[in-house]
């Protein structure tokens, strides 16, 4: 009897013949584990139950396990008898299906609505919160993310109908964003239909007033006036990237103004991504700043890498592996292996979107195991020799650090133009 987990919108353990709505503690707990993977009971003890002790909050945790198993009558959590808790391969989860898609460019990514346990407060447990927020707002930017990219891809083809789907659902998601109304201003008009547009444009003035009190910008305004008088170029919007904003992306010129931005974002660690044309000096500045920093670890994609699926990452989780020696636990070995055939027999495919998150989130416990180990930056050259399996790879590994308190430092380099078909 196979259970799946439902943390988006109305939260709840579901079969074929039973639907289940765990207290908010049990849903915090498989929550946890289905976005963050192999976890220690003291954490997850800490977390949901902050005003106990540890005994008394690790007997708390083991209540609920035992109350889960029994209710279910299956054991969607492992870890009886050990310090870490992990959720069974077969329990698929609905965020977590929904990164996956998300990473993967997906379509079907538009069937999941709801946000992240929006049914159930935590202000009892304010690190618990924290994260919960945090994830929050990581699955939206990924929507969302996901979103405009779709809209690009059909109006290139001239897909209107759908561009303009994946449009309403963008602002659905973030209904005062400008950027998403004239999304839809632009979609209802490349479909024929002028008069929806500048209603379109209507609601957006009323929306600002209402929520924020202000007027549309000059570039909103200037959308309407085009699709008034039918000066609107039919050609797609400007691309844009999946990496993730706040991105320093200066232009290689100018060291000592570049060195001083630099700085500025390592102080805050921000993200720090340079750019260029082949042979502007990139890596030079990168290892130079590095260096200025100390010791650091530095991962590079390689010509040829493009070609062989996984050829970047087992590389990177070889070199890290060799630097920050670890004890790998069944699961993690296991799944390695795919990609580091030393390390075991090789597992049978994957079939799921489950078990491509538990792919992924076994090459994340390496970097984790790192910066544990005082691994502090993520330093990466020429991303653009990635293959494409290892940058999506990659990317997962990075979307947990974005943002996040006491994160590493992330430092990138790519050429310009090379790196739009991945991204």
């Amino acid at each position: 009897m196979s259970w799946r987990l439902n943390v988006l919108g109305v939260s709840a353990l579901e079969n074929n013949s039973h639907t289940l709505h765990p207290e908010r503690k049990t849903m915090g707990v498989l929550t946890y584990l289905a976005l963050e993977g192999v976890t220690h009971r003291s954490k997850l003890a800490g977390l949901l139950w902050p005003n106990s002790d540890e005994k008394t909050a690790r007997n708390n945790l083991a209540q609920v396990l035992r109350r889960l198993k029994k209710t279910t009558d299956a054991t969607l959590i492992f870890g009886e008898g050990t310090e870490t808790l992990s959720l069974s391969n077969d329990l698929e989860t609905d965020a977590a299906t929904l990164k996956v898609l998300a990473f993967a460019g997906d379509k079907r990514l538009l069937n999941f609505t709801g946000g992240l346990l929006t049914k159930h407060d935590y202000d009892d447990c304010p690190e618990f919160a924290d994260w919960l927020y945090t994830e929050r707002e990581r699955l939206q930017a990924q929507r969302k993310n996901a979103l405009s990219n779709f809209i690009q891809q059909s109006e290139k083809v001239g897909d209107y109908q759908d561009s303009l789907r994946c449009a309403e659902l963008l602002l659905q998601l973030d209904p005062i964003s400008e950027e998403a109304h004239r999304q839809v201003m632009r979609q209802h008009f490349l479909a024929g239909d002028r008069a929806a547009a500048l209603k379109a444009f209507e609601r957006c003035k009323e929306i600002l007033d209402k929520e924020l009190g202000v007027e549309p910008t000059t570039e909103t305004h200037t959308l309407a006036a085009e699709i008034e008088f039918g000066s609107l170029l039919l050609v797609a919007s400007k691309t844009t990237t999946a990496l993730p904003l706040r991105v320093l992306r200066p232009p290689l010129t100018g060291r000592d103004e570049l060195w001083s931005r630099m700085e500025t974002a390592w102080s805050k660690t921000h993200p720090i991504i340079l750019r260029g044309e082949p042979g502007v000096g990139k890596t030079r500045l990168m290892r130079d700043f590095l260096e200025s920093k100390g010791a650091c670890v530095l991962l590079q994609g390689r010509p040829g890498d493009s070609s062989i699926t996984y050829s970047t990452q087992s590389r990177i989780l070889r070199q890290v592996i060799s630097l920050y020696p670890l004890v790998l636990e069944l699961w993690q070995r296991k799944e390695l292996s795919r990609i580091l055939p030393e390390l075991g027999d090789t597992p049978e495919p994957l079939t799921s979107e489950t078990d491509q998150l538990r792919f992924y989130e076994a090459q994340a416990s390496v970097f984790q195991h790192a910066f544990e180990n005082k691994m502090s930056v993520i330093a990466v050259d020429d991303l653009q020799f990635f293959d494409d399996a290892s940058f999506k790879a990659l990317m997962f590994i990075l979307g947990k650090y974005w943002n996040r308190p006491h994160a590493p430092h992330l430092v990138l380099t790519y050429r310009s133009d090379e790196l739009s078909e991945k991204a």
